[in-house]
């Protein structure tokens, strides 16, 4: 499988991830919506400039959109099938007839350490975290979903984000995901969040590096 030009453009990124930004807004993203339809990162930098927009705020969302698009094609690429409603809120892709709605995120700050995620304990543990304090933004739900962890051996936020550009890393621990899953019933458990119980299909691929 080819390495997508889109994790080259994804890297040029870095020198900019310590650049803070602010909790994602209704009105900053109207103002940056180009960002689903440009796969150039030097296009990006021109168009902050010339709109006069905040510069972490766009490099960060336009960064976490396209490596988030990009993990989703590498499960494509291997098997699963695309929703076809590219602008469906609940649902990316079918893996094994499975409806996921994919989060490609880093080890959330708010959760305590020591847990151990390569444990069926340990990712449950996440999950019920995950869902209690998703974002509350228009893709906040109840309905599957799988998430892809990453964290940086330093433990540093911005290593930690730099994982969702390595396109080798991604790949392998996305195909022992798949494999691990051939011959195996799909993962499902209970959650509960706000007095409401639901039997969701989800996982967590851990990815340290």
């Amino acid at each position: 499988m080819k390495k997508p030009d889109i994790f080259n453009e994804l890297v040029k990124a870095f020198p900019y991830l310590h650049l803070s930004w602010n909790v994602q807004n209704d009105g900053q993203d109207y103002k940056s919506n180009f960002i689903y339809n440009c796969f150039s990162f030097d296009l990006i930098m021109e168009k902050i400039q010339d709109l006069n927009l905040d510069k972490g705020y766009v490099i960060h969302r336009w960064y976490n959109f396209h490596s988030s698009k990009a993990c989703e094609d590498v499960f494509i690429k291997l098997g699963a099938k695309r929703e076809l409603n590219e602008k469906h809120k609940k649902i990316d892709f079918f893996f094994k007839e499975i409806n996921y709605d994919l989060k490609l995120t880093v080890y959330p700050r708010g959760f305590k350490d020591g847990v151990n995620l390569n444990t069926r304990s340990g990712k449950n543990e996440l999950i019920n975290w995950l869902y209690k304090n998703q974002s509350q933004q228009g893709r906040k739900h109840l309905d599957n979903r799988l998430f892809i962890v990453c964290k940086g051996k330093s433990g540093k936020y911005i290593d930690s984000l730099k994982i969702k550009a390595d396109y080798n890393l991604l790949k392998h621990k996305i195909s022992q995901f798949i494999k691990h899953y051939e011959n195996r019933s799909l993962y499902s458990l209970d959650i509960e969040v706000d007095n409401l119980t639901k039997k969701v299909y989800s996982d967590i691929i851990f990815i340290e590096g």
